[in-house]
């Protein structure tokens, strides 16, 4: 089972006030009010239940794509698949999308580096060493920055 991506067939998405209910409840920066989604009429203990609740159904759904494309599943099937998302956003940096796109690329090219230096049965010691040595030398990873910078 695959899936195309195409940016040329994806329809535009216009802003909606459903849409933008998620980032008025995101969490205050220094220039915006704490309170101002309440004030708008927003309900921010169901936006952030929704929220949860489309995060758990996509999870899901790629779950079921995942058991489908291995045809086999065990109880443990998404524990280094989770450690290695985990890797990927320690070392792009938390929270920051960018930095998460560009830590699971260079994942990638080190575990492939790895299997065809060490082996295949390297390939996930290689993530487990990575996020050992990024959250020894560098724990903001390369594109994060310190919180105490970050809300300064």
């Amino acid at each position: 089972m695959e899936i195309e991506f195409n940016p040329g067939r994806v329809p535009k998405v216009e802003p909606s006030q459903t849409a933008a209910r998620p980032n008025a409840t995101a969490p205050a920066e220094e220039t915006s009010f704490p309170d101002s989604a309440a004030l708008m009429g927003v309900n921010k203990s169901r936006v952030i239940s929704l929220v949860f609740l489309l995060g758990g159904l996509m999870a899901g759904i790629a779950a079921v794509m995942y058991d489908l494309k291995i045809g086999v599943t065990r109880f443990d099937a998404g524990f280094l698949l989770g450690i290695e998302a985990f890797t990927a956003a320690v070392l792009g940096g938390i929270g920051n999308l960018r930095g998460a796109l560009l830590g699971g690329l260079l994942l990638g090219v080190l575990q492939n580096y790895a299997a065809g230096l060490f082996g295949t049965q390297w390939l996930h010691a290689a993530s487990f060493v990575l996020l050992v040595l990024i959250l020894l030398v560098r724990p903001t990873g390369l594109l994060g920055e310190s919180l105490g910078r970050a809300r300064a």
